[in-house]
């Protein structure tokens, strides 16, 4: 089965060379870190997400959900940052409790998604871990699980981050 290539990027990675990327024919597309709770802006967000739609690859972006924070806020926060096109992803990045219990979390993630995919007009991709919140995956949106093996994940996905390396 024929596998589409990509990478998540965020300030971490600092400036990315973005014409090097592209010379290297490797990926397919690009998700980059745009936001998280109701006000912060990933410092590289715009210069990624221009030089990703110039290099030609299937461009989305994420916002980090804080669960300690209204969910509604942190999605127009996100959409309002992206401006996304109609083909750009969206993606909903799970990974801290912040206090709540999973059942909690589990809805703050449900609120966020519903109201990005409202404003979007695309459901979005919920990313997680396997082992955070088993539930999470019961939201009716695409999966994006991160399981660092070389061995598939036995549960539903639709993107599969194996690596956290490039």
């Amino acid at each position: 089965m024929a596998r589409a290539r990509g990478a998540d990027v965020s300030r971490h990675q600092g400036m990315i060379d973005w014409d090097k990327v592209k010379a290297s024919g490797r990926l397919d597309f690009v998700i980059c870190k745009a936001t998280e709770g109701t006000t912060w802006v990933d410092p590289q967000f715009a210069r990624n997400w221009t030089r990703i739609k110039r290099i030609g690859a299937l461009r989305g972006a994420y916002h980090f959900v804080r669960a300690n924070s209204d969910p509604v806020l942190q999605a127009r926060h996100f959409v309002k940052t992206v401006k996304p096109t109609p083909t750009d992803v969206l993606v909903a990045d799970v990974e801290k409790l912040d206090g709540r219990t999973p059942a909690q979390v589990v809805e703050i993630a449900r609120k966020f998604l519903n109201e990005v995919h409202r404003l979007h007009g695309r459901k979005p991709v919920l990313y997680s871990s396997d082992k955070l919140i088993p539930a999470l995956w019961d939201l009716p949106y695409p999966r994006w699980r991160a399981r660092y093996s070389t061995q598939e994940p036995t549960k539903p996905w639709d993107i599969w981050q194996y690596t956290s390396k490039g």
